[in-house]
């Protein structure tokens, strides 16, 4: 049977302080790799896939978080498919991005311009969260779609329900092209993208776990 000790005192012999150092340094090892998977897994789930199948109700917006492909399409069909009054767009902060959405737009005659409201600050998820609470709050949102890709919606969804609970969020996840022509375990870049994705969410845990990126949001309110 397999003994951790032993193998311990093969590496580490005669040094109790080092053989407990490297068991927890196994154990957090053990732990971090696990948790990626279940990442990895949930996101790639039955569930997790289906779960645009039951949204099919209307809310008091579709708020899209931008920086990959198909959100914003995907905001403005749920728009024109009448499931919100409004449409928030946070991240159109480049010349590029702003010259794309007035070209998507012409696409979309059944739309009114003035159902639409955009920001033109928000570079990071934690920006998105904060003209996404100022815009909600100013409208008086009490309801929302939430549209990013789907490796991207599990950080979102956390930082959002973190600093407006109050708001009802319902995650409505893009699959892009390359996701649809490969999966996760035959394509370097989907895996990459999750893994960074999974890193990122974990820092993000620790940001607010610690309140330090409580006193952040809130200078940025200020």
């Amino acid at each position: 049977m397999f003994n951790i000790n032993k193998l311990l005192d093969k590496v580490i012999p005669k040094n109790k302080k080092y053989k407990y150092l490297v068991m927890i340094g196994i154990s957090v090892s053990f732990i971090y790799i696990i948790g990626f998977f279940i990442f990895l897994f949930s996101l790639h789930s039955k569930r997790y896939v289906a779960m645009l199948d039951r949204q099919a109700e209307k809310l008091d917006a579709v708020i899209v978080l931008t920086g990959g492909s198909g959100r914003v399409p995907m905001g403005l069909k749920l728009l024109e498919k009448k499931r919100a009054d409004l449409l928030f767009i946070s991240g159109l902060y480049t010349e590029d991005s702003l010259d794309y959405y007035n070209k998507l737009l012409n696409e979309y005659k059944n739309i009114d311009e003035k159902q639409i409201y955009f920001d033109t600050v928000a570079t990071t998820t934690i920006e998105n969260a904060i003209e996404i609470y100022k815009w909600t709050l100013e409208h008086k949102i009490s309801s929302a779609y939430i549209i990013t890709s789907y490796y991207h919606m599990p950080r979102s969804m956390y930082w959002l329900k973190t600093y407006i609970p109050n708001v009802k969020m319902v995650p409505y996840p893009v699959f892009p092209e390359l996701y649809k022509k490969h999966k996760w375990f035959n394509s370097p870049r989907i895996f990459s993208l999750i893994f960074f994705e999974y890193n990122k969410y974990i820092i993000s845990n620790i940001w607010v776990w610690s309140g330090f990126e409580n006193d952040n949001f809130k200078k940025y309110l200020q």
